[in-house]
């Protein structure tokens, strides 16, 4: 059955304007090269690339409209200067009379900008030719929960891309964390402030690099490799955020997405929290409960670089693990009793549980820090911690993180001086976000664990 086929060099855009498509057999011919197109497969100019799988249809009909007004936008795209690169698989539908072995579509990137990554097989046509004009796609994959509950509810579907405001910048997403935060979320335990609207997104931090800039934005490129936190709102864990400059900073050089994005929440909560509320001094006793997770495994780091004599707590397994972070001291809290810590003058807690009963470990004029709630019993957890300031000795001081780009650029370059380094228990693809989920739920965790988003 004569076919037609689609060669690399038409993928590639080299003809300025004009017919992109014949039936099987007939000569192809463009500006920057030629292609040959015969039955299921396509020759393509000088390079002599080749595009073995084609689409097959009918003898005597031509492909769709729409398909080949997508391949001369390309080609248009082509001679304007900027670069075409695929390929993007299955972005179409055809009618059941062609059979589809490829369907390739091209992979638009702006001249500055990274090539993007192929297209989920159901994308639309629309999201399609917005690839195809812009460089980026108009829809996204995105991880959404429809109702709360257990970590099955998590799930990737589909969001479209973020609109840019003026003075906003759309960030492509390589990585995401997973924050105790995110857990609470999910679970509707503090549905009184996250509401019952659905979809809701989910993660707080992410690295990737600038997609597009604002009208009115200055001093951040497109592919630029960045990281940020998207402040007091959640959807991280997408293809694409939409921010202002001021929640984003360049990323630390020599890092994956995966590892500065393992640094991201930690550094900036430990930082806050040791530096700036408990105003930790050299020479003073600090503790840190849950010492081997992904906010307590860079807290004890902060705490050495800050001259404090470090113990953590943390699991049985993970003793050796934080001392090797920097830790003067490890105990195990399962076996190891509140009467045996000694005094501290600061305390910086990770767990969230029994609270009233750590503070009392504090010595005169002593601080402690909670950086989350009880999981089970979160307004329980903030009542007490409300109440540490007219009832016993030592206030818990609170707070909700909101770092700006100040902090993230400080961070940075405690990174790339090896100040603090980062630490991954793992990282799971998009699709497994659950089992990230369950496993942060589970405990004994070392480090972060990641979203590979792209």
């Amino acid at each position: 059955m004569p076919g037609i086929g689609v060669g690399q060099g038409l993928l590639e855009g080299r003809r300025a304007h004009g017919e992109l498509f014949g039936e099987g057999g007939r000569d192809q011919r463009g500006a920057g090269g030629e292609a040959a197109v015969e039955g299921g497969h396509a020759d393509a100019g000088p390079a002599g690339d080749r595009a073995h799988r084609g689409v097959d249809a009918p003898s005597g009909e031509h492909l769709p409209r729409g398909l080949q007004e997508a391949f001369a936008v390309a080609a248009r795209v082509r001679a304007q200067g900027r670069h075409v690169r695929g390929p993007i698989r299955h972005c179409f539908s055809l009618p059941d009379k062609w059979r589809v072995s490829s369907t390739y579509v091209p992979n638009v990137s702006v001249a500055a900008g990274a090539g993007l990554a192929p297209r989920s097989p159901d994308a639309t046509l629309d999201e399609t030719m917005s690839e195809i004009t812009s460089g980026i796609p108009s829809g996204m994959n995105a991880v959404l929960f429809d109702r709360y509950g257990p970590p099955d509810v998590l799930y990737v579907g589909r969001r479209p891309v973020p609109a840019v405001a003026p003075g906003e910048v759309l960030v492509r997403v390589r990585a995401a964390g997973v924050n105790g935060g995110d857990l609470l979320d999910r679970t509707g335990k503090v549905r009184l402030v996250t509401g019952r609207s659905f979809p809701k997104g989910s993660g707080i931090d992410f690295a990737g690099e600038v997609a597009r800039v604002g009208a009115s934005v200055r001093g951040v490129r497109v592919g630029e490799p960045v990281w940020g936190l998207l402040g007091r709102r959640t959807g991280a864990m997408a293809e694409y955020v939409a921010v202002a400059p001021r929640r984003i900073a360049p990323a630390p050089d020599g890092l994956t997405p995966e590892l500065a994005v393992s640094l991201l929440a930690g550094a900036t909560t430990a930082l806050t929290a040791l530096r700036d509320k408990a105003e930790l001094q050299p020479g003073e006793r600090l503790l840190v409960r849950g010492g081997s997770g992904g906010v307590g495994s860079v807290a004890v780091q902060v705490g050495r670089l800050l001259g404090a004599h470090v113990v953590a707590l943390a699991g049985g397994g993970n003793l050796d693990f934080v001392r090797g972070l920097g830790a003067d001291e490890a105990l195990d809290h399962r076996t190891t009793p509140l009467s045996g810590f000694g005094r501290f003058d600061v305390v910086l807690d990770t767990v969230g549980t029994e609270q009233s009963r750590v503070r009392r470990l504090l010595a005169p004029g002593g601080r402690m820090v909670a950086v989350t709630v009880d999981m089970d019993r979160p307004l329980v957890s903030v009542a007490g911690v409300l109440a540490s300031a007219v009832h016993g000795r030592g206030r818990i001081r609170a707070f909700s993180g909101n770092p700006d780009g100040a902090l993230l650029a400080e961070v940075t370059r405690l990174v790339e001086r090896g100040d603090i380094v980062p630490v991954v228990d793992t990282v799971h693809p998009l699709d497994r976000v659950a089992d990230a989920h369950r496993a942060l739920e589970a405990g004994g965790v070392r480090g972060k664990h990641v979203i590979r988003v792209a």
